[in-house]
């Protein structure tokens, strides 16, 4: 009855510091407003989709994500912010699946700890609420560790869970694949001891159903890549690998190494230095290495060979690629802790949690957002809405931090615009909207268009304003917006 309280009071926590004001919070800039627009389309089409969000150099991942988005988007299809509550409810429950992990590894007081660390963590809050593909990774991470553990102790249904994280791993980001084939390897380790102790006629039955459920979870997609020449798989790979030409250079792959063991320390405690970082990062291996257990070194290679394997990566990394060590990093954090065990007591536990909270949010505290997105969208929106007066009209937006105007256009679909492209020869009314560091007065000279398709091009085209006729210039907040008829 305890434990069911104080986990009942980790997850009352964990959704209390996501969802607090999640509307000025959430971060809802392009690819926010495409998956939603996506969803939308698809829900309403009544069809479902083969391909996902595009990552990398634009290849199109699977479908999966879409999938697990729709069910937020088509309970609450006018809400922006439906898809981060679903995003934040995987993420609480990853926390827990975390726990019961760690706790079949450790003991309960460490288990528990370190959860709670990991649901304080300011980055962990910031990373949560966003409605983003790669959002959900740590959960199905976990799902696959757990799938494992529980094969382990010869519950073979998991083969079936193992299959599904698999399926969603691969689906969300193509690098998760470094996942896959360190859990493959613990797979065959793990099988080959059962088949050993003489399982297989056990096991098998629901290895031969787990490749079906991964085969079919994976058959939309796949079907369009046979269709298409696998252009989008071959082209994620070729992103990884180098090309003739390049060269491997050890100095960059060291820098990325370095620097993915930092980040992924800040989950931990969030300080500004990469250099104590770092020393927390190699601690931590260090820390379970010496325990000299199979756990621990299966953490530690985990940890260090996929790592090692991400610095591969060439064109530019993004932070978000690590995602899918997250859990690792908890879990060398805990078996650490495990390790001096003779030393630890449960008030010392909660001193330790609450200093490196507190640290963590005096450098970063989640909910400092100077100008957030969907007030801000809202409210240029709303102006514009009221000045086109159900008329048919053009807009761009400037000086944004997203790729794409997508976060624009769904508030416009929303609102039930009639939104026409720009180089529409009969429009007679041009929006610009400015999102920041907006110049006084009327624009003058050309005007980008910002990217408006899924596949941007490189080279944007020019909106001619002296084809135009300036009318008005409206602040709205920090923002602002440009009227131009014709």
């Amino acid at each position: 009855m305890k434990r069911f309280v104080v986990i009942l009071l980790l997850i009352i926590v964990s959704l209390s510091v996501r969802l607090y004001q999640l509307t000025k919070h959430t971060e809802f800039l392009g690819d926010q407003g495409r998956d939603a627009l996506a969803v939308r389309e698809f829900i309403q089409a009544k069809k479902l989709p083969v391909v996902g969000p595009t990552v990398g150099a634009g290849h199109y991942t699977g479908p999966f994500y879409y999938y697990l988005i729709a069910p937020s988007f088509g309970m609450f299809e006018s809400s922006p912010i439906a898809g981060a509550v679903e995003m934040i409810i995987i993420s609480v429950a990853a926390i827990i699946l975390f726990l019961i992990v760690a706790f079949s590894f450790f003991n309960f007081p460490i288990a528990y700890g370190v959860s709670v660390l990991w649901a304080l963590s300011p980055f962990m809050i910031m990373q949560d609420r966003r409605l983003w593909n790669p959002t959900p990774v740590p959960f199905f991470v976990l799902l696959l560790i757990a799938s494992l553990v529980w094969i382990a102790k010869k519950k073979y249904w998991a083969f079936l869970t193992a299959a599904f994280a698999s399926a969603a791993l691969i689906q969300l980001h193509y690098v998760n694949g470094i996942s896959l084939l360190l859990a493959g390897c613990c797979l065959v380790g793990i099988t080959y001891t059962l088949l050993k102790e003489g399982k297989g006629k056990s096991l098998m039955p629901w290895f031969v159903a787990s490749v079906g459920l991964f085969a079919a979870l994976l058959y939309p997609f796949i079907s369009y890549e046979v269709q298409h020449g696998f252009k989008d798989i071959t082209g994620s790979w070729m992103t990884l690998s180098f090309k003739d030409g390049q060269v491997f250079s050890k100095r960059l792959y060291m820098n990325t190494y370095i620097d993915i063991c930092a980040r992924l320390a800040s989950y931990i405690i969030a300080i500004p230095w990469k250099t104590p970082l770092v020393v927390i990062a190699v601690y931590l291996c260090i820390g379970n290495v010496i325990k000299k257990n199979t756990i621990s070194y299966v953490l530690v290679a985990w940890y260090g060979i996929g790592i090692a394997c991400l610095s591969f990566y060439k064109d530019t990394f993004q932070p978000q690629y690590a995602y899918q060590f997250i859990p690792v990093t908890f879990f060398l954090l805990a078996g650490t802790i495990h390790g001096l065990r003779k030393w630890v007591t449960v008030p010392l536990i909660v001193g330790f949690i609450t200093v490196v909270t507190l640290i963590s949010w005096l450098f970063y505290n989640p909910y400092s957002i100077k100008d957030p997105d969907i007030p801000r969208i809202q409210g240029l929106t709303d102006s514009v809405i009221a000045k086109v007066d159900n008329k048919p009209f053009a807009f761009t937006i400037m000086n944004s931090r997203s790729f794409a105007d997508f976060h624009v256009r769904y508030f416009f679909v929303l609102k039930h615009a009639t939104v026409i492209p720009v180089d529409d020869r009969n429009g007679k009314r041009l929006f610009i909207l400015c999102e920041g560091a907006c110049p006084k007065g009327k624009l003058v000279g050309n005007v980008s268009v910002m990217c408006h398709t899924e596949l941007c091009p490189l080279d944007k085209p020019d909106i001619p304003l002296d084809e135009w006729v300036y009318v008005s210039t409206t602040e709205v907040g920090s923002s602002a917006i440009y009227s131009y008829e014709r």
